[in-house]
């Protein structure tokens, strides 16, 4: 049986690190301290999470805690989402009631975690209201990542304080992330993404090693940020690599004038150049190009594929012609719908 004040502990340990995360959104003038604090016996619920901005000072918010929900927090993920939007509420309701003061830079105005440039790939399930029919599916794109936040590029914007569900292909497998958005940005045109800041309330425990060692790997590169937009196809792929034997043939996902995502039987290492031919009916077309960003997936026939976003180093595309090969794949039945 375990300790009650082992288990105690460890639900404080846990409510001080969602709370932290959470603070780390925020402009506040100090690092914030989190304590767990038992109500008098007259007092329901029983125990009180006070949020306080440096040690020794009053506390500025609240959260109660039913003993339930203490013992659920650990485990229980949608307690968790409510429980960081109740965090939410109460640093923000301090902050509109707080006398204004000049912000200092220093520590925390700084992430908790360190953020990491790395653009990939992402499978966004939008958690709605229960009674919801059906959970709403989005594809992005990471535009950094820490070990305790994401933020994305997403084509539609979402309301802070929406659960999400991610789901990213990591070399040694997929990762799933349970996320609530903090922040949204407002859309700027149409068709251009929208950058929304996400804070992680939930993690497989036996697949955040795996999140490390992505975040290891590929976060020292620089953003790839993507300029032009990107149309779906599917088309043959060439790739020579330099000093390989042979070339390597997978097939095309997307174009742009920028670049490409295509498929490959390998992985390629991350800043490789390589020359790329993309063949459609009668035409090719041929760029060298550097590779930005690979990960790995399971095809629909169980076998291993590596995407690979790749960057054009010399001669971009004309707009003309990245249309001309959409066109040309959609007659042919090789594209996609929707323009990303």
């Amino acid at each position: 049986m375990e300790d009650p004040t082992h288990t105690f502990l460890a639900e404080l340990h846990f409510l001080r690190d969602l709370a932290a995360r959470v603070a780390q959104r925020y402009p506040l003038p100090g690092p914030l301290t989190v304590d767990l604090v038992r109500n008098t016996e007259d007092e329901d619920p029983p125990y009180r999470l006070t949020l306080m901005v440096g040690e020794g000072k009053d506390a500025f918010g609240s959260v109660n805690l039913t003993q339930p929900m203490l013992s659920r927090c650990r485990s229980d993920l949608d307690l968790q989402r409510e429980l960081a939007s109740r965090i939410m509420s109460a640093i923000e309701l301090s902050l509109l009631v707080a006398p204004r003061a000049d912000a200092v830079p220093g520590p925390a105005f700084r992430a908790r975690d360190p953020r990491f440039s790395l653009t990939v790939p992402v499978q966004i399930t939008v958690q709605g209201a229960s009674e919801a029919p059906a959970p709403r599916r989005l594809e992005g794109l990471t535009a950094n990542v820490s070990e305790g936040g994401v933020a994305l590029d997403l084509p539609d914007r979402v309301e802070p304080w929406t659960p999400l569900s991610l789901r990213l292909e990591a070399e040694d497998g997929p990762v799933t992330l349970e996320v609530l958005v903090v922040w949204a940005a407002e859309p700027t045109a149409p068709g251009r993404p929208v950058r929304h800041g996400c804070i992680i309330v939930a993690m497989d425990p036996e697949r955040r090693e795996t999140w490390r060692r992505l975040l290891r790997r590929f976060g020292y590169q620089r953003p790839y940020t993507r300029r032009h937009p990107r149309y779906p196809l599917v088309a043959p792929v060439r790739c020579s690599v330099e000093a390989a034997p042979a070339a390597l043939e997978g097939e095309a996902e997307n174009v742009s004038e920028g670049g490409l995502l295509i498929r490959l039987p390998l992985a390629l290492t991350v800043g490789a150049l390589v020359r790329a031919a993309l063949r459609l009916g009668g035409t090719v077309v041929e760029r060298s190009s550097r590779v930005m960003w690979v990960l790995g997936a399971t095809g629909d026939d169980g076998r291993r594929i590596y995407r690979h976003g790749l960057e054009f180093t010399g001669e971009p595309l004309s707009r003309d012609l990245v249309l001309q090969l959409y066109r040309q794949a959609q007659m042919e039945g090789g594209g996609r719908e929707g323009i990303t």
